[in-house]
C-alpha cells in the first residue's frame, strides 16, 4: 500500500495521509516530481518522452514527461525525482544537478479501464541536462513502454495539435521550455524569418537567397513558409539547409492568421525578418474582373498583409526588418490592372506610414516595388481566366526573380525604405510626380507594344 502525504495548495504537507488509490478516486491534493530530459542535438534542443505502458492506471499507452513519480508520505521531492529517474529509465543522477522549472498545481477527472480517476496534484518540475540515445536508456517495462526524443519545439506543436496522443499539460510544457533556453541558449529565443507566398516566383527566391544568408546576415534558426500549396513548400525544402517550418495556409482566411497567432504565442521566436510576398493580380477591364478576383486581390494584397504585419510585430525586436512586396504599379492608376494597382499603392503608404511609426524602435519597413517578372507565375495567373487577358500585350524589358531578389534585400539591407529592383521602376518611380492623367496617357500607348 503506497501512502503519500495530504498536501496544501503550496504543496506542504498537512500532517495526514492517504492511500493512493483513495487519493486518486476522491481527489485529494498530494504531491509529485516532474523531470524533463533535455539535451542540444544537431544545434536543436530536444526532450525526452516516455510512453506509458498500457497497464498504467491513467493514461495507458500516452506520451509523458521523461520520469515522474508519486512523493511517497515523509519523502521529499529531490529525492523521489531522482529515485524515480534511476528506477523508471536507468539514470543516475544527483539531486543538485536538477534544475528548478517552477511549481504546478492541476486537478482533473477521467475514466481509465472503466473506473474513476481524480487527480489533484502539486507537482515541482525540474529539467535535467542529459545525453544519452534512447536505445541506451534501461527503461522500467512496468512504467512505460519506450522513450523519444523530440525537437522540443515540434514537441509544442504535437502536443498543441494533438498529433501524437499524450497527457502533457501545455502550461509544464511552455514553463520547461523557457528553461531549457536559457541554459542551452543563454536565455536566447529562436531566431526566424517568416515568408509569405513562398511557394514559388519571388517567396521562393527570398527563402534560397536566406538559407545562404549573403545579403541579410542573420544566423537564423528556421525559416517559416506560408502558402497554399504544401507540397511546392517541402520541395523548396530540399533546396536548403536552413530547416523550413511548413505552413500550408491560406491567408485569405482568418483562420489561418489564428493558427500563425497561436504557434507564435506558443514558441515565442523572435522573428528578424518578415516577408509579405503573397499577392497576385488580373489583367482586364472592371467587367472582365470576376466579383471572386475583385475581393481576392484585396483580402490578399492588402488585408492580408496587414493583418500579417500586425500579427507578427509583438515578436519583432530593435534591428529587425519588414518587408512588403509592392509593385511599380503603386506609382499610379494602371486602367486594365485597376484593381491591382490600387492593391498595391495601398500596400506602398502602409508600408511608408509603418516604417516612420517604428523608427525609434529600430525595426524598418522596406516597400519593394517591381517591375513586371518573367519567369513567376504572376503574369500567365493574371492572364489566366479572364476575357481581358490581352489588354496587355506584351511586357518589354521584363526583370528576373534572382535579381529583383537580390537587389530588394541589398535595400532591405540597409533598410530603405522603398525599393525599386531595376531600371525601369526606378524610372517610373522619378516620373510618379508627373500628374496621373498623363502617366495613365503613357500607359495607354505602352500596353499596346
Amino acid at each position: 500500500m503506497e501512502m503519500l502525504d495530504i498536501v496544501d495548495e503550496n504543496g506542504v504537507p498537512t500532517g495526514e495521509t492517504v492511500e493512493r488509490v483513495k487519493a486518486h478516486t476522491l481527489g485529494i491534493r498530494h504531491r509529485t516530481a516532474h523531470v524533463w530530459l533535455a539535451r542540444k542535438k544537431e544545434g536543436k534542443i530536444q526532450l525526452l518522452l516516455q510512453k506509458r505502458s498500457m497497464e498504467k492506471d491513467s493514461h495507458p499507452g500516452c506520451y509523458d514527461i521523461s520520469s515522474a513519480g508519486h512523493i511517497p508520505a515523509g519523502d521529499d521531492y529531490r529525492g523521489s525525482a531522482v529515485r524515480e529517474l534511476r528506477e523508471e529509465l536507468g539514470v543516475q543522477a544527483a539531486e543538485k544537478d536538477l534544475i528548478p522549472c517552477g511549481l504546478r498545481r492541476f486537478s482533473y477527472q477521467a475514466e481509465f479501464h472503466g473506473r474513476p480517476f481524480w487527480d489533484n496534484q502539486v507537482s515541482r518540475v525540474y529539467l535535467l541536462p542529459f545525453d544519452r540515445e534512447e536505445k541506451d536508456f534501461h527503461i522500467q517495462k512496468e512504467e512505460l513502454e519506450s522513450v523519444r526524443w523530440m525537437d522540443m519545439e515540434q514537441c509544442i506543436e504535437s502536443v498543441e495539435n494533438g498529433a501524437i496522443p499524450n497527457c502533457i499539460q501545455m502550461e509544464e510544457l511552455l514553463m520547461v521550455k523557457k528553461k531549457a533556453l536559457e541554459i542551452f541558449r543563454g536565455g536566447k529565443s529562436m531566431n526566424i524569418a517568416i515568408v509569405t507566398g513562398a511557394s514559388s516566383g519571388l517567396g521562393a527566391g527570398y527563402v534560397r537567397e536566406l538559407d545562404q544568408g549573403k545579403l541579410i546576415k542573420e544566423k537564423l534558426d528556421e525559416i517559416w513558409v506560408i502558402a497554399r500549396r504544401e507540397d511546392r513548400l517541402c520541395a523548396l525544402g530540399k533546396e536548403v539547409q536552413t530547416p523550413l517550418r511548413i505552413l500550408p495556409l491560406d491567408l485569405r482566411k482568418n483562420e489561418s492568421l489564428g493558427i500563425l497567432q497561436a504557434l507564435l504565442s506558443s514558441l515565442h521566436p523572435d522573428v528578424r525578418l518578415l516577408i509579405n510576398a503573397a499577392g497576385y493580380g488580373k489583367i482586364g477591364s472592371w467587367k472582365d474582373i470576376s466579383l471572386e478576383d475583385a475581393s481576392g486581390m484585396i483580402d490578399l494584397n492588402c488585408r492580408a498583409a496587414v493583418c500579417m504585419t500586425q500579427t507578427v510585430l509583438p515578436f519583432m525586436k530593435k534591428g529587425a526588418r519588414i518587408m512588403e512586396i509592392c509593385s511599380t504599379a503603386a506609382f499610379q492608376p494602371f486602367p486594365y490592372l485597376g484593381i491591382y494597382s490600387a492593391s498595391k499603392s495601398f500596400l506602398l503608404h502602409y508600408s511608408r506610414a509603418l516604417g516612420r511609426e517604428l523608427k525609434k524602435s529600430g525595426i524598418s519597413v522596406t516597400a519593394v516595388c517591381p517591375y513586371w517578372v518573367k519567369d513567376t507565375g504572376f503574369i500567365p495567373t493574371a492572364r489566366k481566366e479572364t476575357t481581358g487577358g490581352n489588354t496587355i500585350r506584351s511586357f518589354p524589358l521584363a526583370s528576373v526573380t534572382d535579381r529583383v531578389v537580390c537587389w530588394s534585400m541589398i535595400d532591405a539591407a540597409l533598410r530603405r525604405p522603398v525599393s525599386t529592383p531595376g531600371l525601369v521602376c526606378s524610372a517610373h518611380r522619378l516620373m510618379s510626380v508627373l500628374p496621373d492623367g498623363l502617366k495613365m496617357d503613357l500607359w495607354e500607348l505602352i500596353r499596346r507594344i
